[in-house]
């Protein structure tokens, strides 16, 4: 027994009671209303018995449950009832069916089969369909399961309302007090306008996985059956609603708190409440900010929209754009879908799509394809999708996380314009390619194309510490209408952070901590010469503009210990409403829970304050700290810069070359080690980049020195490795995520993911130490790699040569006897 039970309260005491008493005509008027709701269609795939059918074309029974069970008033008690009387019916309607085949049967009769509706298919499955453009999982923790079909029920759901079906809500009701409506949560009702195309593109299309199709096809059908392919602008409004706070107190004050529902008004007038309402049409709020307010669809076949009592209304704006498809055009691509199949993959779009907007190859594919399954966290871009539009499944991880980055009524947009206006030419000429690119341009702008390659690593191998690493890529080829590059924003101290007194996107603490690393990583990415490689002096002259600005604070990001500080500091430079200043360092302290953050306009040159080496005392410098010391450092500078033309040897037939590479920018360095060890300058090459790189894999070696485009190179390559392995000077065998077969003597360090482990002896040169995390996320050159091969070099003449280390043998495990 739960040793607590003599706490236990009964939710509804008198709905209890109520139920206890409940005779045999109760439950029989009960059932009866049951089976007089429209028939489930597709129970087959139910789950377990007892789950909540779907939503009904008229709900009936929570309406008679209230007027026949009045002392039950908790709303889980009345769902709960509900939900009996339904599984009952369903019982009922099995064992007639049973007893009508049975009673033919004895009768000698064929069974009477009455005309069944289509099976209507199930959420889980028609989630899995339209899943990528930010129409589902915006509830919280959302599920979808097979038994629910409450997506396929939201264009009955609208279109019962659109005709007048349903009976009006008397005067002076709100939407408070409506029953809540599942499909309104499962499937977001503000994108109708685009929704059909949406599902109309993906049902025709061969890029579409065939088992999604079919529910495609059926879920248009259903639009179209219901009115919803062809909205009317002048029946449709946003409007943002307001109720007085008076009408929340008293005797007779308003109770309730539902959203997702739909008042019905009489005559196909409705509105209809989204999930979340209050932030619907926030914006407009500005100018009315007292009482409740409430985001709503308004459809008003009169075109009037009066406001109902005792709403009033506080904004509205247009709701439906102008049709640009002729009426009945989703009845024509069902015709076309139903004489030749799925319309096949155009290539040709894609790469239209491509080239208009600057987005990558895989990105643009994904799009014209309808950007299946982008918001799903578990499931991957489908394989058989991947396998039409010719994408490799690494590729597409990282372009989903970029598309998924975008706002969905953008992505809505963007895959409806994809439908062509005759749907016919789905088939002959594929998606709208430029249509749909004029969309993303005119809501995101053209980006500048960056080799997919570079984009794809970025994302694989920069560890976010702040701007996205592929964002901060476009902006950075972009700097000069780049807000994050090129905006200042006035920050006051908060009360738990440091505050803009501005909105929209500006160069803040995010900024300055992704943009250093990429910054730093895409200077030993690219080669010299290389466009997006150019663009790095500008974006480190536009983040030291930025931290000139007086009015920015920039957050250090970790929690410091304030007393101790405060002792170590002594008396604050300046003191004022909700923060102390020591130098460079303020102090938040409008809470219990203060915050330190740097002023960088008063830093010394060298990025550096006297009080914030306080910060944090026998501990590393966090990244704002470390990243200001890198903006202001001249061998930093130096990195991003031209390094001009190589000291030996030449650029390749595209006018690059690779500073990586010692024979051209340290060619007496791979002369002085051929000559010390008696090997090959080949071999000289491979070893200094294994000495002083940390990252010589063979992709990277080929790609430095030019030898693997290079007639003949393969075998050079073999023939440098083979000859450095046959010396004591480097260990050849196998390691884990290394890439490389070559290693220097000594302990191997394991570094966090995405970095690729590296030997022990270099971590000084990248000022690391074991088991310490990069601090910017990146473990790349911070200064030029010319000086990183002579200090190398140096150490190897110093006698700090990397050693072998003794093997750490586990022991056996004892057998058990």
């Amino acid at each position: 027994m739960y040793k607590r039970q003599h706490r236990l309260q009964p939710r509804d005491p008198q709905g209890s009671a109520a139920l206890r008493r409940i005779v045999d005509d109760t439950a029989a008027a009960l059932l009866a209303e049951a089976m007089e709701e429209e028939t489930p269609r597709d129970t087959g795939d139910q789950d377990e018995p007892g789950t909540e059918p779907a939503e009904r074309g008229v709900e009936r029974v929570p309406a008679l449950v209230r007027t026949l069970l009045p002392e039950v008033t908790h709303e889980a008690l009345r769902a709960g009832i509900t939900g009996v009387v339904r599984f009952a019916a369903e019982q009922q309607r099995t064992l007639d069916a049973a007893r009508a085949r049975l009673d033919a049967a004895v009768a000698g009769a064929a069974p009477h089969k009455p005309d069944e509706p289509r099976p209507r298919p199930g959420d889980e499955l028609l989630e899995a369909a339209v899943n990528g453009v930010g129409l589902t999982g915006n509830g919280w923790r959302d599920r979808y399961y097979r038994s629910d079909h409450y997506l396929f029920d939201l264009p009955g759901l609208v279109g019962r309302s659109m005709r007048g079906e349903p009976e009006p809500a008397p005067a002076g009701r709100t939407h408070l007090d409506q029953e809540k409506q599942r499909a309104l949560v499962k499937l977001d009702p503000i994108a109708l306008p685009t929704l059909p195309a949406i599902v109309a593109l993906r049902a025709a299309s061969e890029a579409t996985a065939e088992e999604y199709r079919d529910a495609l096809r059926r879920f248009l059908e259903e639009f179209d059956a219901q009115g919803l392919t062809d909205l009317d602008p002048g029946h449709w409004r946003c409007v943002r609603l307001r109720l007085d706070p008076s009408l929340f107190e008293g005797p007779d004050a308003i109770k309730g708190y539902m959203d997702t529902t739909v008042l019905d008004l009489g005559g196909g007038a409705f509105l209809l409440v989204p999930d979340r309402p209050y932030f619907f049409l926030a914006e407009e709020d500005a100018d009315e900010p007292t009482g409740r307010h409430y985001g709503a669809l308004f459809h008003d076949p009169s075109g009037r929209f009066a406001v109902p009592a005792p709403y009033t209304a506080v904004a509205t704006r247009p709701f439906v754009p102008e049709p640009t498809r002729p009426s009945g055009w989703a009845a024509r691509l069902r015709a076309e879908l139903a004489a030749r199949g799925p319309a096949p993959w155009f290539p040709a779009a894609a790469e239209e799509f491509a080239r208009l907007t600057g987005v990558t190859p895989t990105m643009a594919r994904l799009t014209v394809a309808g950007l299946p399954r982008i918001d799903d966290k578990r499931e991957p871009v489908p394989a058989a999708t991947l396998k039409t539009i010719g994408v490799k499944k690494a590729d597409a991880l990282v372009a989903k996380d970029e598309l998924k980055s975008v706002d969905p009524r953008i992505r809505q947009a963007v895959v409806a314009a994809l439908l062509p206006d005759d749907p016919a030419r789905l088939w002959t000429d594929g998606p709208d390619a430029a249509r749909a690119a004029a969309v993303w341009n005119e809501r995101l702008g053209r980006r500048t194309p960056v080799p997919e390659e570079v984009v794809h690593d970025a994302a694989r191998t920069v560890a976010p510490r702040g701007w996205a690493p592929v964002p901060a890529l476009y902006g950075f080829v972009d700097a000069r209408t780049e807000p994050r590059l090129t905006r200042n924003l006035t920050w006051t101290p908060g009360r738990y952070s440091p505050q803009p007194a501005e909105s929209g996107p500006g160069f803040d603490g995010d900024a300055l901590k992704g943009a250093v690393p990429l910054a730093a990583w895409l200077a030993h990415r690219l080669a010299a010469g290389d466009p997006v490689r150019a663009a790095l002096p500008g974006v480190l002259t536009a983040i030291r503009a930025r931290l000139a600005h007086p009015d920015l604070l920039v957050g250090v990001g970790e929690a410091i210990d304030v007393e101790e500080y405060r002792r170590a500091a002594g008396d604050p430079t300046e003191t004022g409403d909700g923060f102390e200043r020591y130098g460079a360092v303020v102090l938040g302290t409008g809470s219990s829970s203060p915050y330190a953050a740097l002023r960088t306009a008063l830093l010394d040159p060298a990025g550096n304050d006297p009080y914030a080496a306080a910060l944090f005392p026998g501990r590393p410098p966090a990244v704002v700290q470390t990243a200001l010391r890198l903006v202001h450092d001249r061998a930093f500078a130096e990195l991003l810069a031209d390094p001009g033309n190589p000291v030996g040897g030449e650029r390749d037939a595209e006018g690059m070359w690779w500073p990586q590479d010692p024979a051209r920018s340290v060619p007496d360095l791979v002369t002085e080690a051929a000559k010390r060890y008696g090997i090959g300058e080949d071999a000289a090459v491979l070893y200094l980049m294994l000495l002083a790189m940390p990252d010589p894999t063979d992709r990277n070696t080929a790609r430095w020195t030019g030898w693997g485009k290079q007639r003949g190179g393969t075998a050079r390559l073999r023939a440098a490795r083979a000859e450095l392995a046959a010396t004591d000077l480097v260990i050849e065998g196998s390691r884990s995520k290394a890439g490389r077969s070559l290693f220097l003597p000594g302990g191997w360090t394991q570094l966090t993911h995405p970095h690729l482990p590296l030997e022990s002896w270099k971590l000084p040169l990248y000022g690391l130490t074991e088991g310490q995390d990069p601090v910017l996320g990146v473990v790349v050159p911070l200064r030029p790699v010319a000086g990183l091969y002579r200090d190398a070099w140096q150490r190897i003449q110093d006698g700090d040569v990397p050693q072998p280390t003794e093997l750490e043998v586990p022991r056996p495990r004892k057998r058990r006897r």
